[in-house]
């Protein structure tokens, strides 16, 4: 909830649901919004983390491919995984 990607309802029949429309919520905005970074490795978000980094062409490639792979999350709605009233889930106890 404190996202703004879910509220909660109290009372009887009450809940949580999404804040937002899910006409209007990429993919990508949740996952950002839930993992923060995305980095394949460290050095893609920051310098001097490893010792061949000079001469190392995987961060670029690494960048190039996250970059991809957020353009296509992004464009994907919330509506085009989860319909409408519908559920992620049935929730169950886990047998401990």
């Amino acid at each position: 909830a404190k996202l703004g990607l879910v509220r909660s309802i109290r009372g009887q029949g009450g809940g949580v649901e999404l804040a937002r429309d899910p006409e209007k919520l990429s993919v990508g905005e949740v996952i950002l919004a839930m993992e923060g970074n995305t980095h394949l490795l460290e050095c893609v978000a920051r310098t001097g983390v490893c010792t061949i980094e000079q001469r190392c062409q995987l961060k670029g490639i690494l960048a190039k491919a996250e970059q991809i792979q957020m353009d296509y999350l992004r464009s994907v709605k919330l509506s085009d995984v989860v319909k409408p009233g519908g559920q992620l889930v049935d929730l169950q106890p886990l047998n401990s």
